[in-house]
């Protein structure tokens, strides 16, 4: 077990940090420190740690993303360091990113995302899909650059509704259109088929 003493914190934060959140690690460690020496392990949710990514995502603020990622990396990487005062880290977040260096130092991470027995803190579980969806069937149509309408038409002229319509439940399709300028849904349309 580590001696969690300020010498011990600084030499990990600075070994650690490459940007300029020293003071805010040094506060964040100590405080776990004292809640570590108090309680025992301490329990830590990170909730959405990808908005500081995801809000900067267009050509102009990509660097402003790249280096919030930098930042998370860095923060993550002091967590490690600290692990044998943790209990548990739980991260929630908007979206999942694949092959991202910003937990690679945290490699006991278990991704329990579609797992049943988590289904109901981290999705839908099946009674809510049974209760808000029995009745409907939604017809997705993406598109890349284009438009929603173009989408849309693409589920009218196909005919995608045709093998469902037997089922009694409501249609409903929906057009998306993902803009590479904007690097999210650009626009949507919705109708009743």
């Amino acid at each position: 077990m580590h001696e969690f003493s300020p010498t011990f914190l600084e030499k990990l934060i600075i070994r650690e940090n490459s940007c300029n959140l020293c003071p805010i690690l040094s506060y964040l460690c100590q405080e776990l420190a004292l809640l570590y020496q108090q309680f025992g392990q301490v329990v830590i949710l990170i909730d959405e740690y990808d908005k500081p990514m995801i809000d900067y995502l267009d050509d102009k603020t990509i660097k402003q993303a790249k280096a919030n990622q930098k930042t998370g990396k860095a923060f993550y990487s002091v967590l490690k360091g600290l692990d044998t005062m943790l209990r548990f880290v739980f991260i929630t977040s908007v979206s999942k990113f694949s092959k991202v260096s910003l937990f690679s130092d945290l490699n006991h991470l278990k991704d329990i995302t579609l797992e049943e027995d988590y289904a109901s803190i981290v999705g839908y579980t099946e009674a809510e899909l049974t209760h808000y969806f029995d009745y409907y069937i939604f017809i997705f149509e993406f598109k890349f650059n284009e438009t929603a309408a173009i989408a849309f038409q693409q589920i009218l002229d196909k005919q995608y509704a045709n093998k469902y319509r037997a089922s009694g439940k409501r249609i409903v399709g929906i057009g998306v259109n993902f803009s590479q300028e904007k690097r999210c849904i650009d626009d949507w349309e919705n109708d009743t088929l």
